[in-house]
Formats: C-alpha cells, structure tokens, sequence
C-alpha cells in the first residue's frame, strides 16, 4: 500500500496549469515582448521580470475564469 500526499491531486493540477502557461504561444509571445521593452527602459534583470509579469497575467486570467465559472 502506498500513501499519497493530502495535498498530491492539488499539487498536480497546479503543475499542469503551469506547464500549460509557460508552454503556450502567447506566454512565449507575452514575455519576450515585456522582455524587449524592460530592456529598453533599462529595468534590472528584464528577462525575470518580464517572465514573472507575463505569468502573472496568464496565471490570474486563469483564477478569474475559475472563479467566474464556479458561481
């Protein structure tokens, strides 16, 4: 018998939406536009912050339609 993590079905389904994001056309697309306009304006580490912003976007778009569709 084996023992899975209370919390394992959560954890999975967090890491597939996550590979879903950051594999997607329009995240790749999203983040290296942020990418070349942090760097135009200097910003420190643009390729980080351009990633973190882009996941934002896509990751919270996806909260709101969770949310809007379980009311």
């Amino acid at each position: 018998m084996f023992n899975v993590a209370s919390n394992h079905y959560r954890l999975t389904a967090t890491c597939q939406l996550v590979s879903e994001i950051v594999l997607s056309e329009e995240f790749t697309t999203l983040c290296e536009e942020l990418f070349v306009l942090y760097q135009k304006y200097g910003l420190t580490n643009p390729e980080q912050e351009a990633f973190k912003d882009a996941f934002y976007s896509f990751y919270s778009q996806n909260e709101t339609k969770r949310i809007a569709s379980s009311l």
